[in-house]
């Protein structure tokens, strides 16, 4: 039988949302060590929307940017562990604003559906 550990990697967006190192970093590495002691390997959904909305605004702030870099060497150190990354996208990332004492995440916008639905998958650089 083989079995497929999937988990949503993503920032908590509401009242708090937390840091990248509190929320995705730490979390990650316990579950690592967990499933290294029992050769168990991870499918991780990166939610690609919060990493566009850092790339997009990185050059604006210290602080997105250091948020940025740890999020991406943390998805790269899964990645060099050998689990598994797939796509995950919250719209709501297009709706919220960054600022230096976290997100703001204007709920009310992200409640209103989510107009052109293509522009998910066009907003982000082909390779």
């Amino acid at each position: 039988m083989n079995i497929i550990i999937t988990l949503d990697y993503e920032l908590y967006l509401n009242d708090y949302t937390g840091t990248p190192e509190m929320c995705l970093v730490k979390p990650m590495q316990e579950l690592h060590r967990v499933c290294e002691m029992y050769n168990v390997k991870l499918t991780v959904f990166v939610d690609a929307a919060y990493l566009y909305k850092l790339f997009s605004i990185k050059n604006n702030s210290i602080k997105a940017y250091k948020d940025y870099e740890i999020t991406v060497d943390n998805i790269k150190w899964l990645v060099d562990k050998g689990h598994d990354i797939q796509l995950h996208i919250h719209p709501q990332w297009y709706y919220s604003s960054y600022k230096d004492s976290g997100w703001d995440s204007a709920f009310a916008a992200r409640s209103a559906p989510f107009a052109a639905s293509d522009s998910v998958l066009t907003a982000y650089p082909q390779s």
